[in-house]
């Protein structure tokens, strides 16, 4: 059975050379600047060590996409709305605002992507020993849907 959760699209903001997030038209690109200033201004973001219950995470191909999943600890300080994907036609970067050089999974794939059909979503909380867990999910559509079969990064970001 599908796990319940909320789902975010990407359809928001689009990726560009040298920025990770832009947005389609200039009012939402300034109302995006300005989250984004005023979340990097803020003390005490939880750094991926503190996130992540361990660092791994998973993958796989299905039907044309590609899934990434990322467990993340709840209860660590970290918001839904600090939760950063940026994803270009050859690379993704899953951070916590302001982290982008330290991303908990980001790199160049092995193959192309359409951007503006992937999207992302946390699934809800699994209790594991004493701590709820929850996954970020990833999509990413291949362009074209061909399969590539040797894991979904080549180059990872470090």
């Amino acid at each position: 059975p599908e796990a319940e959760g909320d789902t975010l699209q990407l359809t928001l903001a689009k990726a560009e050379p040298n920025r990770l997030w832009r947005a389609p038209w200039k009012e939402l690109l300034e109302e995006v600047d300005k989250v984004e200033q005023r979340l990097l201004r803020q003390e005490g973001k939880p750094r991926r060590q503190d996130v992540m219950p361990t660092q791994n995470w998973d993958e796989r191909e299905k039907d044309g996409e590609v899934v990434i999943t990322v467990p993340i600890l709840t209860g660590c300080g970290l918001s839904h709305d600090d939760i950063r994907i940026g994803v270009t036609v050859d690379s993704v970067n899953i951070h916590i605002v302001g982290q982008e050089e330290t991303p908990m999974v980001g790199g160049v794939l092995h193959g192309r992507i359409a951007p503006p059909k992937c999207t992302w979503c946390v699934r809800n909380g699994r209790t594991v020993g004493t701590r709820v867990i929850e996954d970020i999910e990833v999509h990413l559509v291949k362009d074209p849907p061909i399969r590539w079969g040797t894991g979904v990064i080549k180059t990872f970001y470090t």
